[in-house]
């Protein structure tokens, strides 16, 4: 250690050392002895063993030669061992001496070495990474048992494997290798793709059942916790493996892996790759809620939080009885995800999990109630203003908060700044159209919950916010329909502008001419009309508006709730009530009003908003001579209030008082 060995030290120990004294095992002994102190001890020092002179050669030789001596085994494997912890070395290791250096170590696993065993997982794992075939490697590892040349080589190695560890249940160093060496076997492609025979479908599948079977009784006994995170890494493994090759296995294999992560709750490697085993064999067992529920709560660590809350969420996507069954055997569980989604607010991951964990639980309407007051509520509500520029933590917050938002208490909403937050979001993401609907949609709700909650809405230009994105996403039928739902349900004259309302009105009413022939988007927007538009001053272009009220009647003709609607609005835009001054009707206009009526004859709504709107217009003169120059309306008069029994909103005998004469 305190001086540096001569450039030659290599070839010292090898030829003049070793070869001299080939038949000597005590000398070979204290050789390989020196040779692997020297090469454990420093990285430079082995890369000069590996590249130098023949060391290798020696080294294969000498343990063909005494390949029965336990101590030399151990140490020769102990030497490739160090070696193969560089890739370049390793892979100088496979391809020496003809490949033969793999069979040395493979005859050090008679004495279940610890050191082959390492030395065997560093060599696969260089091979793994590189472009050469693991075969042989493989291969060679698998003929240590199977001399009688039957079975496959996958099958036969994983089986040796197994038997070493098997045969050492005491010795750390056996489990920790041989459980890293089975985790680099059960990488291989063809277990993961199902592209194995039946043979070794059958081989490998019993050979499962027996790693589980001794994992259990590694449980069973007081093992240091690197022989946990090691038998966890394989079990993770194993869970990438195909279905059918676990089929059968999943309630044992998960009594293995909830009992390593309750006997390790500290260990992050074991709460990772226990994460990963529950999320890949997808098994609820009674502890798998808690051990989940433990990761979540002790760990600051947030890939392992990540890991853990994304576990939850692929098993409450099973289904809702998957769901019962996590929360049946753990109180706690809402109030653990919540508690690591407030732990890890700036986490999109753990956000976006948190969300849809909590939208799957609050699919029942008493875990609903248990989610807000939990703080579920107020968590996935600071998502959208904290992060109000992860459009895909956004719009899952926004699911999330869409189910739970009938039941919150309207004063957890108030406290949370929830119409705040929802605006934010929307203001944050203008592009974003599945945004903008789900925000629409939300503030909706909101100002359904409780008048504050509109009114707050309406102060923090919820309006204007809304209509922004009617205009930005004009062709999408599900912006206008949700946004023109939105606007009608802030309708509170008290409280808006009329610069404020001019402008709903006008993107509905942009929103109707675009999809007229859409009978949702023009049932609500001529309700939504209808409530606004309390005059024709509150209309900017009111001409225009009107055209295409009567344009929307026309083609819709055989509807009776449009029809409805847009009577309703016409009786409200077409006079000022303050003035009682009216727009003028044309024939034409007034041909579309009779067809209405003539069509819808028997729909009392339809009838007395006709009749309404004819009244409106007899304000002036004009319109007076218009309407009695037709020779049908009076008939459909006289008809209404035949069928209704005059039960209307209007005079209808001081209505056809004021016709002409000659027409009456």
């Amino acid at each position: 250690e305190d001086q540096k060995l001569n450039d030659n030290w290599g070839n010292i120990l090898t030829i003049a050392v070793m070869t001299n004294h080939a038949a000597d095992s005590t000398v070979q002994l204290a050789a390989l002895r020196a040779i692997w102190s020297i090469v454990a001890l420093n990285s430079q020092y082995a890369a000069e063993f590996a590249f130098r002179g023949n060391g290798l050669v020696v080294l294969d030789t000498t343990m063909k030669r005494y390949r029965h001596e336990k101590q030399i085994q151990e140490y020769g494997a102990g030497i490739a061992s160090c070696l193969s912890s560089d890739k370049n070395q390793a892979m100088l290791l496979l391809c020496s001496c003809n490949g033969t250096m793999v069979e040395r170590l493979v005859d050090a696993l008679y004495f279940n070495s610890c050191s082959a065993l390492k030395a065997l997982f560093r060599l696969l794992v260089a091979s793994q990474q590189s472009e050469m075939s693991p075969d042989n490697l493989i291969g060679a590892i698998g003929n240590c048992t199977n001399q009688r040349g039957g079975g496959d080589i996958l099958s036969n190695a994983t089986d040796t494997i197994f038997g070493v560890i098997y045969d050492c249940p005491k010795h750390t160093g056996v489990q920790i290798w041989g459980c890293r060496l089975l985790s680099a076997l059960f990488s291989d492609e063809r277990l993961l793709t199902s592209s194995v025979t039946e043979s070794q479908h059958n081989s490998i599948s019993a050979l499962i059942s027996n790693v589980l079977d001794h994992l259990e009784v590694i449980l069973s006994s007081e093992n240091p916790r690197a022989v946990h995170e090691s038998a966890i890494c394989l079990l993770s493994r194993i869970s990438d493996c195909s279905d059918d090759l676990l089929a059968g296995k999943e309630e044992a294999f998960s009594r293995v892996v909830d009992g390593i992560i309750l006997a390790q709750p500290k260990s992050r490697t074991v709460a990772i790759h226990g994460c990963h085993c529950i999320s890949n064999v997808l098994h609820i067992r009674e502890n798998t809620s808690t051990v989940l529920s433990s990761i979540m709560s002790d760990f600051e660590d947030e890939e392992v939080a990540n890991i853990a809350m994304n576990s939850v969420a692929t098993l409450t996507k099973m289904g809702f009885q998957h769901t019962l069954t996590l929360l049946q055997s753990n109180d706690t569980l809402i109030s653990s995800i919540v508690g690591c989604m407030n732990r890890h607010s700036k986490s999109s991951s753990i956000q976006i999990a948190g969300c849809e964990i909590l939208s799957d639980i609050a699919l029942d309407r008493y875990l609903m109630n248990e989610v807000c007051s939990c703080g579920g509520a107020s968590r996935i509500i600071s998502i959208l203003y904290n992060l109000s520029g992860d459009s895909k933590a956004v719009c899952k917050a926004f699911r999330a908060l869409s189910i739970i938002i009938g039941t919150c208490d309207p004063l957890i909403l108030r406290n949370s700044s929830a119409p705040k937050s929802v605006l934010r979001a929307m203001e944050t993401n203008p592009t974003d159209i599945c945004i903008q609907v789900r925000g629409a949609t939300t503030l909706w709700n909101l100002g359904s919950r409780h008048s504050t909650l509109q009114r707050e809405i309406i102060e923090l230009g919820g309006i204007p916010t809304i209509t922004k994105a009617m205009r930005n996403f004009i062709a999408s039928k599900q912006m206008q329909e949700k946004g023109i739902i939105a606007l009608w349900s802030l309708t509170v004259p008290s409280l808006l502008e009329r610069a404020v309302t001019s402008r709903a009105i006008e993107a509905i009413a942009d929103a109707i001419a675009a999809h007229i022939t859409t009978v949702k988007i023009c049932e609500h927007g001529l309700g939504a009309l209808s409530t606004l538009a309390t005059s024709k001053s509150m209309v900017n272009d009111v001409e225009n508006v009107i055209d295409m009220l009567f344009s929307c009647m026309w083609v819709n003709s055989d509807s009776a709730n449009i029809q409805q609607g847009a009577l309703a609005a016409l009786s409200k835009i077409s006079i000022d009530q303050p003035s009682h001054q009216v727009l003028k009707i044309t024939p034409a206009d007034l041909d579309v009003v009779i067809n209405s009526m003539r069509s819808h004859i028997l729909v009392k709504g339809v009838q007395e908003n006709a009749l309404i709107l004819i009244r409106s217009y007899t304000f002036s003169p004009a319109n007076v001579n218009v309407i009695g120059q037709s020779p049908y309306l009076l008939g459909l008069i006289k008809t209404a209030m035949s069928n209704f029994q005059g039960s209307f909103r209007v005079d209808v005998q001081d209505l056809l008082h004021l016709l002409p004469s000659d027409n009456q």
